[in-house]
């Protein structure tokens, strides 16, 4: 795989930081755009994975991954730790299922649902990190970067469109549709562009997007600092005590 002299150093930057080789692989059955599993305790690497890209150089989409990666490494090993599914945070969806006005297939979907926000808590604020890292130390990524980042706004706008339409409680709707608000927020004022915040201030959730960017400005951007991050956040959108930490194994 021929990458950028950028995207090579963040890499190396990574194996060099957590002594563990990065192995990259296409996998076109992905989901996502891509993930990195890092590697905790005495797993030998990280298992980074992408969906092919066509002839888009996948550049950005590994450094992102690295980036994240590498956040996890500059945090304290005592502080280093996932974001999990609690009981708590179980029962609160469950009770907002109870409604009936949801389809028994909305109300059968309540871990893959809490799991999806917690994925969204934990990606977003930190990810903007990691992003905002890439656009000001590696300029020669920012056009691959925009393309990406253009394509996360436009499916944004389809998730605006399904969580105003009531399909899902509405706890959970604007806990999600403000975090894409504040996604939005942030690369309109990079890029100047405030037209991407609009459809969130006609929904009238650009206010929750301006709160959690205001917080995103407030705390340190030290990677050890990333859990205030995720709590703050999460006290914002009413959802804190849905999830836990669950530390990372130590290496034996």
């Amino acid at each position: 795989m021929s990458l950028l002299p950028s995207t090579q150093s963040i890499i190396e930057r990574l194996e060099a930081l957590s002594q563990r080789p990065v192995h990259i692989t296409e996998d076109a059955s992905l989901n996502l755009v891509a993930d990195i599993k890092v590697a905790r305790g005495n797993q030998p690497v990280h298992l980074l994975r992408y969906r092919p890209t066509g002839s888009t150089p996948a550049d950005y989409i590994i450094a992102y991954q690295c980036g994240l990666a590498l956040r996890v490494f500059e945090t304290p090993p005592e502080q280093r730790a996932d974001l999990g599914v609690c009981e708590a945070g179980r029962k609160q969806l469950a009770d907002l299922l109870r409604d009936p006005k949801f389809p028994a297939m909305i109300r059968s979907m309540g871990d893959s649902l809490l799991l999806s926000l917690l994925t969204q808590l934990r990606s977003f604020p930190v990810g903007l990190r990691v992003d905002t890292w890439l656009h000001a130390s590696y300029p020669d990524l920012r056009d691959l970067q925009k393309q990406a980042v253009r394509a996360q706004l436009n499916e944004n706008l389809q998730s605006l469109t399904a969580g105003m339409a009531g399909f899902f409680p509405a706890k959970l709707s604007r806990s999600s549709l403000s975090m894409n608000a504040a996604f939005a927020l942030h690369w309109s004022q990079l890029w100047n562009e405030p037209a991407l915040t609009l459809p969130y201030k006609a929904a009238g959730l650009l206010e929750r997007g301006e709160n959690l960017m205001r917080i995103f400005h407030k705390i340190p951007a030290d990677p050890a600092n990333d859990r205030q991050l995720i709590d703050e956040w999460a006290f914002d959108l009413g959802i804190k005590g849905w999830y836990q930490f669950v530390p990372h194994a130590p290496a034996a």
